[in-house]
């Protein structure tokens, strides 16, 4: 199998998430958003969407549900609710621990 790769901006991240009903993906920040008033972020997320279905990552089923490219769905996915999760930390005497 060809290895996969595609990118998405941090807006289009955010919906995909809200989409796939991720509370959390882990390293990504959804305060890029805060101060935003719901006019503006209505925009930048309806941006995200049209970038999102210009790529095919996205598309409207018939009963009008969003539906996912199901490659967008396993990466994303795997990142907001894997299968199992590991955290490592290094700890050195006389200093903080960096994760």
């Amino acid at each position: 199998m060809a290895p996969v790769s595609f990118t998405i901006s941090n807006e289009e991240l955010f919906l995909l998430g809200k989409v796939l009903g991720l509370k959390d993906i882990p390293g990504f920040e959804p305060d890029i958003f805060e101060g935003l008033s719901q006019y503006e972020l209505g925009l930048v997320l309806g941006s995200a969407e049209r970038s999102l279905r210009a790529r095919e990552y996205i598309h409207g089923s018939e009963e009008g549900a969003v539906e996912i490219d199901p490659v967008v769905v396993a990466l994303i996915g795997s990142c907001g609710i894997p299968d199992v999760s590991f955290l490592a930390t290094c700890t050195v005497p006389g200093q903080d621990t960096e994760m």
